[in-house]
């Protein structure tokens, strides 16, 4: 699947979320890179991004809300209400985590070019191919 969507021009979008991660909250920062590594391996530099799906300060209810995926409040993934909405790596614990990240990219072999596509230029491409501009 993922190689018919970069054969057709898409982005696969890659997430420090726990839920997407190997090991969870305890995958490590490298980890997390080394899974951007792999997929740009296999997919082209051209086909990769990063969406982290960062929020904080939302209650329960309106996480049930998004993990639907369809207009419905009533949650099929059961959440429990007593523990965190959702937890993040230690290494990820808000936006100000980008520089680190960043810079562990850097050491792990990414160049100037690969950053700038994966940390939103093919975002950028991808929508301007897809998206309609408004008339003016």
């Amino acid at each position: 699947m993922l190689r018919e969507l970069a054969s057709a021009g898409g982005v696969v979008g890659l997430s420090p979320y726990v839920r997407m991660l190997k090991n969870g909250v305890k995958t490590t920062e490298q980890e997390f890179v080394d899974m951007i590594s792999w997929t740009v391996e296999r997919f082209g530099v051209e086909h990769v991004a990063l969406g982290t799906d960062f929020y904080t300060g939302y209650d329960v209810e309106a996480v049930k809300w998004w993990r639907m995926g369809r207009w419905g409040r009533e949650s099929p993934v059961p959440i429990d209400e007593s523990a965190p909405v959702v937890e993040w790596p230690t290494w990820f614990q808000s936006p100000a985590a980008f520089p680190t990240l960043v810079s562990t990219m850097m050491r792990s072999g990414f160049t100037a070019a690969d950053l700038d596509l994966v940390l939103g230029g093919n975002w950028l491409r991808l929508f301007e191919q897809t998206f309609d501009r408004p008339s003016a």
